[in-house]
């Protein structure tokens, strides 16, 4: 990226990485791994969940369920991953994902691998003791990130069974405390909101408290939903922010979300989205208008048809989810 931006008419000095959801990810470890340093200036990371990266040994063990998945023998793995055609791949990759997320609610079998030398350690860690990259970010997600998976992506805990397996097996004093934070719990909606969090904004928001210590951080939440996204029970989840970074408004299905209402509202936040990532890719910072990050006032900017700057919002909850370390507090 950096050796071949100029061909493109950029700086090499100035590379700006950012991603989306599994791309936000890479964003955050890459932060996090000592050979990215100095590849980039300046990252965005939209709806990163930083904690889903796994131990060795947690891999190791997944790649072997994947292998017996396969229908492998023990010791065929190269042969097997060779010869297997691609739909069985990912067929295998689908039932690998379904057992992980029965026996521990909260995991995912795909992300990076704490090696001890590419990924030295969990990038929460580099970024609560300040040896993440110490580059301007932009951190934030949805207002309602979990909604659009037991709809389309069944892979998160957002069921109070699951929810419940969870805790049971990470932090059991902790239930009570952060499903109290959600009110309606066991409901449906407050669940999905509950896994959702766990997944996306909880570990964004301790990501953005700990490198606004050591570099310039600017935290946002994401609330403008058209009424069709309403009408489905999605609101603003995971991934729609993208409809204001990409400007798809004018788009088939821009246009098709935004015909019973709400095309001016995603014009409108569309043009705050990119002046900001505009201005924060050439200048390092964002617009005047969205001030940075500490502990102590926690300011937020939330896009919706008015976008406004917000001090903690959900404190309730951010007070609630503290001390929860999940399935890495048991060692695992």
């Amino acid at each position: 990226m950096q050796r071949n931006i100029a061909e493109f008419g950029g700086d090499p000095d100035n590379v700006t990485l950012f991603g989306e959801s599994a791309g936000a990810n890479a964003v955050t470890t890459l932060m996090t791994t000592p050979a990215a340093k100095g590849l980039f200036a300046r990252a965005i990371s939209e709806s990163s969940a930083p904690g889903l990266v796994t131990t060795a040994e947690r891999a190791a063990h997944w790649a072997s369920d994947y292998i017996t998945l396969l229908g492998a023998e023990p010791g065929t793995a190269a042969e097997a991953l060779g010869s297997s055609p691609v739909g069985a791949l990912g067929r295998t990759g689908n039932r690998l994902g379904a057992k992980v997320l029965s026996e521990t609610p909260g995991l995912h079998p795909f992300g990076p691998v704490i090696d001890g030398d590419f990924l030295p350690k969990p990038p929460l860690d580099a970024f609560a003791d300040g040896s993440a990259h110490r580059v301007p970010l932009i951190i934030g997600t949805n207002a309602r990130e979990g909604t659009l998976f037991p709809k389309l992506l069944d892979a998160l805990p957002t069921d109070p069974d699951r929810i419940g397996r969870m805790f049971a097996l990470t932090d059991p004093d902790a239930e009570a405390r952060v499903t109290a934070a959600y009110p309606g719990y066991p409901e449906p909606d407050a669940a999905v909101d509950l896994g959702g969090d766990l997944t996306f904004w909880k570990p964004s928001i301790e990501l953005a408290q700990a490198h606004s210590e050591y570099a310039p951080t600017y935290s946002y939440r994401f609330d403008f939903a058209p009424r069709a996204m309403k009408w489905l029970g999605l609101g603003a989840t995971h991934g729609f922010e993208l409809f204001a970074v990409f400007d798809i408004a004018d788009s088939l299905i821009g246009r098709g979300l935004t015909f019973p209402g709400g095309r001016r509202g995603l014009k409108g936040v569309t043009d705050t989205v990119q002046r900001h990532w505009l201005h924060f890719a050439s200048q390092g910072t964002p617009l005047a208008s969205w001030p940075r990050y500490d502990t102590d006032r926690r300011a937020t900017l939330v896009f919706d048809t008015v976008t406004t700057v917000q001090d903690d919002p959900r404190r309730e909850r951010r007070l609630a989810w503290e001390g929860y370390e999940g399935y890495y507090g048991q060692g695992l």
